[in-house]
């Protein structure tokens, strides 16, 4: 076990140094409650549209892991967020030149002192305080403490800005209500990705999740109202009904939130919710999964369509490798064992 564990890590190091698209979360900054562990699940389930909105963006981690559609918004009633994404898509090398020049270290006493100052005016300021705070604190929730495990950590957070900016400059950012959003964007053609925050998690201040403003029944109505598609994620404490007659599934994933400080993943569950049948709908275009390698009858376009389709697991084994298209589209897993009888590629 103790060489599988060794070889695997072996690989992966050298997918991330030669193609670190297939084991990074597309996006540049994360969120509460965020889809970085579901994305990959979700993008293979959008179904045909011409508009895409987000209307409680957070990260946007759908957004950076499908390809572009003719028409894209993102929207959070985050004043910081919605800054942010405007600061990225607008984003100059001047800028970023000055943000390589800040630090990037997780240090404990200059993140209080960012938490603790005012929200400053300029722009590159701004946004290095948000995105400091956003990967140093728990949950992403951008204050309260900074775990020891990170200490001395250097974020990547410029290296993902630089690669994932140009992503955004042909988005929409809004700042508003998402009920205002999806109205002003609801059209027959027009599909939403929805992760609202959960309702019955107020007492549950690790998350970020719950929010005390929350009105469960004005977001029912709001989704019986959309003439377009729509996927929403949510908790599995809030009201029972309110996704009545619609197709509701149970996804169990791994998960960060909700876990002690410096604690690793666990299993998590999320209701999924659409107003259309998965198994039926014409699929939005997905793009083809990557691998480091080809092989004979691989599954390269087929990949995320099969991620998508595994069930919870923590163990996961491929007896016959090939390139791994299956492997490097899904969630990494506790334990993964690949082979294969051919000895070059188990070498490789």
């Amino acid at each position: 076990m103790a060489e599988l564990a060794k070889a695997l890590e072996n690989a992966r190091q050298v997918v991330q140094r030669y193609a670190p698209d297939l084991v990074q979360k597309a996006g540049i900054w994360g969120s509460p409650m965020g889809k970085a562990y579901l994305a990959r699940r979700i993008v293979p389930e959008i179904p045909e549209h011409r508009v895409y909105v987000e209307p409680f963006a957070g990260g946007a981690r759908v957004l950076f892991g499908k390809p572009p559609s003719p028409v894209e918004v993102v929207n959070d009633l985050d004043p910081d967020i919605a800054f942010a994404f405007q600061f990225a898509k607008k984003l100059t090398p001047e800028q970023l030149a000055r943000l390589r020049r800040k630090s990037w270290v997780g240090d404990k006493e200059h993140f209080q002192r960012l938490v603790k100052m005012p929200v400053p005016e300029d722009p590159v300021e701004r946004f290095y305080r948000f995105a400091y705070l956003t990967r140093f604190s728990f949950n992403k929730l951008r204050r309260g403490g900074m775990a020891d495990a990170l200490v001395g950590v250097e974020a990547r957070t410029l290296d993902k800005l630089e690669r994932y900016a140009p992503r955004l400059r042909d988005v929409r950012v809004r700042h508003a209500d998402y009920q205002a959003v999806i109205e002003e964007f609801d059209g027959p053609d027009t599909f939403f990705f929805l992760d609202p925050p959960y309702g019955g998690y107020d007492a549950d201040p690790r998350s970020g999740a719950g929010n005390k403003d929350w009105d469960e029944a004005r977001f029912g109505k709001v989704l019986r109202s959309i003439r377009g598609t729509f996927f929403c994620t949510y908790g599995v404490r809030g009201d029972a009904a309110l996704f009545d007659k619609f197709h509701v599934r149970r996804w169990r994933h791994a998960s960060g939130v909700g876990a002690s400080r410096g604690v690793g993943l666990h299993t998590g569950t999320t209701l999924v919710a659409t107003n259309y049948d998965p198994d039926k709908v014409r699929r939005f275009q997905v793009a083809v999964s990557k691998t480091v390698w080809g092989s004979p009858a691989g599954k390269k376009r087929m990949a995320k369509r099969l991620a998508a389709m595994l069930p919870a697991h923590t163990t996961y084994v491929e007896p016959f490798v090939g390139g791994g298209a299956v492997l490097f589209a899904k969630e990494p897993a506790a334990v993964e064992a690949i082979g294969d009888a051919d000895p070059e590629i188990a070498d490789a």
